[in-house]
């Protein structure tokens, strides 16, 4: 066998090879959940939180949640709020497009207007208008990518 022949085979099994890596990367790795770092700068408060169904249908989640953590706080009264059922206006809007996926534990961004709590919103950006605030399920990504955008924004 000629050394050209085994230098075109070895190539095209690396290609194959190649090409089995990227079809496994697509198809494991779909989707994933990205925090919204415009948010997140708008946030006065970052929190872990157990989200519950709403009355009805369940399209959204109940406006009052169970906060597991407080992740980062602007004020000093909202760093203590770990066990406290909190009413957040907004939650009842969130629908799938807004990361709600069922029960669960959920990371919110919040702001905080006298007594009341709501999503902070994601701003106007060019081409993109602003919008009702995200929800986002709770898992290793999302928190390793919280953890991230707290270095990364100095809030610790």
């Amino acid at each position: 066998m000629k050394p050209s022949r085994v230098r075109l085979a070895v190539a095209a099994l690396l290609f194959v090879c190649w090409i089995g890596w990227l079809a496994f990367l697509a198809a494991t790795t779909t989707r994933p959940v990205i925090l919204s770092r415009p948010q997140f700068l708008e946030a006065k408060l970052y929190v872990i939180a157990t989200l519950s169904a709403g009355a009805g249908e369940g399209k959204a989640p109940a406006e009052t949640v169970k906060v597991g953590e407080v992740v980062w706080a602007s004020a000093a009264q909202d760093r203590d709020l770990k066990g406290q059922q909190l009413t957040v206006r907004d939650l009842a809007k969130c629908e799938k497009q807004q990361g709600w996926a069922g029960p669960g534990e959920y990371i919110l961004a919040l702001t905080r207007s006298g007594k009341d709590y709501s999503l902070a919103p994601i701003p106007r950006s060019p081409g993109y208008a602003e919008s009702l605030g995200r929800v986002y399920p709770l898992n290793s990504h999302t928190r390793r990518e919280l953890q991230e955008l707290l270095t990364e924004f100095r809030r610790q």
